[in-house]
């Protein structure tokens, strides 16, 4: 424990070492930022902004907003305080990995692991950049993994409940405690434990639906988090070699270093897996991998990739390690020669901690300077004036302004989903628009496509319109519509 309490509080310095409370909202994250801040205002989501996923992280956010500031002597903002408990859930996940190898690894393994996931840059990235569900998601499964390790099956079903209220697919994390509950243990076999595991899993969706029913935003619950990603996925559902394509497209983005020790550390564990069976680690990897080739996304996806690769990568080198040091080394040197070696491995994985090459650790604006941006933009509006904001969950965070939608994103077909269910199809949601007349939307990021099309050409007639790029909308200009 006191090795994972270190690892806790150097992943934490490592973390603020990038001054994370200065940094500007940022794309995905503000969204759940902002869904973060509209729960102290009463906003629910489903019922007031769409969210195609479990709210979980919106409520992780909501917490952090309201009880971090609170603390006397750190002066938080409520967005500071959002941020600060994903950062501490950050540096939580790689003291959690480290007590779930300890248990049948080395503690050379088990560090090694720890330092390799802080390596795995999705993952730091992910902790600095706001309030990230699949952070919560990964931190929380592995709190289940680890509880599941201890025949603590009851507290292991909360976790992964927990875990899938953040994001569907930590129901991964639900598979592996099963497996580590049901093959260890003195009622190993029979079905005890995993009844004690489903219990505490019903926990937290339970008590998600009784808020949401209450909050009379539960059909609604349904319709986004549930009946739009069947949708989601009948319309974008790669085949196996395009998710595969995609998923090794996405892997070129993780450390190079780590990419090139990949195949040593698979002729390792395959060189070392004789008579094993998988762990519950394992198991709950291979299932988040299958989950991948039904929906995967973008870089976000591979956030949860981070502690299977990290033990995966630490467990591979060091079998391979031994395995060398038993063939190379005289009989009398082989203990020297894994020691060495292993030494060796987790001075690797700590230089590789220690120097991590994602450049949107960092960013090239600081949150002041984002709210000055945001201030221009809107300058002239009146206190009461209506926005309609896409895409830019930034603008709502730094005036408080909400737009006129409930969707705060348009792509990955949202504006189909929407039309098809809005009186009057899309027609009638410009109609509606057009009453309420804001003098100021925003466009921003991903939305395109034949409705795209149609609201362009129903608000060039109406506003006059500039581009502007301001970080982290650099690639895509954000677009301003100003009534005429």
């Amino acid at each position: 424990m006191l090795v994972a309490t270190a690892l806790f509080f150097g992943g934490l310095t490592f973390l603020f070492s990038f001054a994370p409370l200065s940094r500007p909202a940022v794309l995905d994250p503000a969204t759940w930022d902002l869904m973060s801040l509209g729960l102290l205002e009463g906003r629910i989501p489903y019922r007031d902004v769409f969210l195609h996923k479990t709210p979980g992280g919106a409520l992780l956010g909501a917490m952090g907003a309201t009880l971090l500031p609170r603390l006397p002597g750190l002066g938080l903002t409520a967005f500071e305080g959002a941020h600060a408990l994903f950062i501490i859930l950050g540096a939580t996940g790689p003291a959690l990995l480290f007590l779930i190898c300890r248990r049948h690894q080395r503690l050379v393994v088990a560090m090694s692991a720890a330092l390799l996931m802080v390596a795995f840059d999705q993952w730091p990235t992910a902790s600095l950049e706001g309030v990230r569900p699949k952070v919560a998601t990964t931190v929380f499964g592995l709190a289940a993994l680890l509880a599941a390790g201890g025949g603590r099956a009851f507290t292991a079903g909360l976790a992964a409940g927990l875990s899938a209220m953040c994001w569907q697919p930590g129901l991964c994390y639900l598979g592996g405690a099963a497996w580590e509950l049901l093959g260890r243990g003195p009622r190993a076999g029979t079905g005890r434990p995993l009844w004690s595991l489903l219990a505490g899993a019903a926990v937290a969706p339970g008590a998600t639906a009784i808020w949401l029913w209450s909050a009379g935003a539960a059909a609604e619950f349904i319709d986004q988090a549930i009946i739009f990603n069947l949708s989601y996925i009948d319309w974008h559902a790669r085949s196996p070699a395009g998710t595969t394509t995609q998923l090794l497209r996405l892997a070129r983005s993780w450390n190079h270093t780590e990419l090139w020790l990949a195949p040593a550390a698979l002729a390792g564990l395959v060189t070392g897996t004789r008579g094993r069976g998988p762990g519950p680690l394992t198991v709950a990897g291979i299932l988040y991998l299958a989950m991948s080739f039904v929906s995967l996304q973008a870089w976000p996806d591979t956030i949860m990739f981070a502690p299977f690769v990290a033990a995966g990568l630490a467990l591979g080198l060091a079998r391979l390690i031994t395995a060398c040091a038993g063939h190379l080394a005289p009989e009398r040197l082989v203990a020297n020669s894994t020691a060495t070696g292993l030494a060796a491995l987790i001075l690797l994985s700590a230089l590789l901690a220690a120097t991590p090459k994602a450049v949107r650790m960092r960013t090239p604006v600081s949150f002041d300077e984002q709210a000055a941006f945001i201030s221009e933009l809107e300058d002239g509006l009146g206190k009461d004036d209506p926005v309609l904001v896409i895409g830019f969950p930034e603008f709502s965070i730094h005036t408080g302004r909400h737009s006129l939608w409930p969707w705060p994103y348009m792509w990955f077909g949202v504006d189909r989903f929407v039309a098809e269910r809005a009186e009057g199809g899309f027609s009638g949601m410009l109609e509606r628009l057009e009453e309420a007349d804001p003098p100021l939307i925003i466009v921003a990021r991903k939305w395109s496509g034949p409705l795209r099309r149609r609201f362009h050409d129903w608000a060039r007639n109406r506003y006059r319109l500039k581009e502007r790029f301001f970080y982290p909308h650099t690639k895509r200009p954000l677009r301003i519509y100003q009534r005429r």
